[in-house]
């Protein structure tokens, strides 16, 4: 039903009026129960009846409110676009709608963003027809949003600068700690200045200290770099047998000074879609994690996943992780390092980099673990699209 045919059922305003306010009382004691400001308009889009709150939030008083065009209320200040557009196009075609967000700069109130719920109702023995017109101010809800929306943006910027200083620093630091390094190893291996038995400890605890700040500075190297950008996956078809038997050639040796037996379980030719060099990267990291916390006789397995979207999974009988201690394993900000079981030293970065990696890749990186039992870490990568399976072996693990 069009506006012009709401027009022919109410050819004059007292008509509809004078049947409308047949029932006034009962409708006017509904209409002042509702919070939000309520209108009723009649097929002129004049107004039939408006409830207090109407009359408060919009500073109009009611002896120039009923009767008059909606358009003409207030100096016209009602006489906006987008509530033409509701009135005159939209609910003659839907007869309802819920939530029409309309912003406008009232003189009086000043600029509001407001939801309109609007729905036609026609009463055919009494000749009325018209539509019942409600408002929800949503300016401080709008305003809230927007404010967290620039929260989120500067916290973001400033976590962006605080990587990139953070990755500077550590950039700086590399250099000066490598040299001091060097002179040290010069210094332990001169023959011709013999050092006495307390000096030649005092020197392995300044190569063994460096040694270890180095490592943490490679390690917040890497994190930099890929919560920077500047390492960015580059997806090939990877054979995964491959890429873990390359590893293995890292981690067996450590593997068979504590007397741990590592299995290489996954078929030969399971391949899917990530950046060679970065997961390789991520295998390195849990099964050195895994060698850490493993005891004499116990044993490590990559295997396929067994679960959706799980391509890997890496199990070990080692000691296990506690529950409060699986709360910040990821967690850079939390750092979770602990002694391995022969006193191996970790900085604690090396899961939170690798669950990074993963979420790089569209993928994730979860764990179950029970103490005294060992771990379980699972890999998972997100399905590829048929079109994109793409037979491109890495030329590294190509067979």
């Amino acid at each position: 039903m069009k506006i012009n045919a709401l027009k022919k059922k109410s050819r004059t305003y007292a008509p509809s009026l004078t049947a409308w306010k047949e029932g006034q009382s009962f409708t006017q004691s509904i209409v002042e129960t509702m919070r939000e400001p309520f209108l009723v308009l009649d097929g002129d889009l004049r107004v039939l009846m408006c409830n207090s709150n109407f009359l408060k939030v919009f500073h109009v008083i009611l002896e120039e409110t009923e009767g008059e065009r909606i358009y003409d209320l207030g100096n016209r200040q009602w006489d906006i676009p987008r509530l033409r557009t509701l009135l005159e196009e939209i609910i003659p075609k839907k007869n309802s709608i819920e939530a029409f967000e309309v912003e406008h700069d009232f003189p009086v109130i000043g600029k509001k963003t407001m939801l309109l719920n609007a729905r036609m109702v026609s009463h055919v023995d009494k000749n009325f027809s018209g539509i019942l017109l409600a408002f929800e101010d949503i300016t401080e809800t709008r305003k809230q949003e927007l404010l967290l929306i620039q929260a989120k943006e500067e916290a973001e910027q400033a976590n962006r600068l605080k990587d990139k200083f953070v990755a500077l620093v550590a950039h700086d630091l590399r250099g000066p700690l490598g040299a001091i390094m060097g002179f040290l190893s010069i210094l332990g291996s001169e023959k011709d200045y013999h050092l006495s038995e307390k000096y030649e400890y005092f020197l392995k605890l300044m190569v063994d200290s460096s040694e270890k700040m180095l490592l943490i500075i490679d390690d917040i190297l890497a994190l930099s770099r890929l919560k920077t950008g500047m390492i960015v996956p580059n997806l090939c078809l990877i054979n995964a047998y491959d890429v873990i038997e390359n590893v293995l050639l890292l981690i067996e040796p450590l593997a068979a000074n504590k007397k741990i037996t590592i299995t290489n379980e996954v078929p030969d030719d399971l391949r899917f879609y990530a950046d060679i060099a970065l997961f390789g990267v991520v295998i390195q990291n849990l099964l050195s994690n895994a060698v850490k916390f493993c005891r004499a006789g116990d044993r490590i397995a990559i295997v396929k996943g067994s679960k959706e979207g799980v391509v890997l999974e890496v199990h070990d009988s080692g000691i296990g992780i506690s529950k409060n201690r699986m709360l910040n394993l990821f967690r850079l900000e939390k750092k979770s390092s602990t002694i391995g079981t022969s006193g191996e030293f970790g900085t604690g970065y090396g899961l939170p980099f690798s669950l990074d990696i993963m979420k790089a890749h569209g993928g994730n990186l979860t764990v179950e673990s029970t103490i005294g039992e060992g771990s379980n870490f699972f890999i998972h990568l997100p399905k590829m699209k048929h079109c994109e399976l793409v037979e491109e072996i890495s030329p590294v693990y190509r067979k």
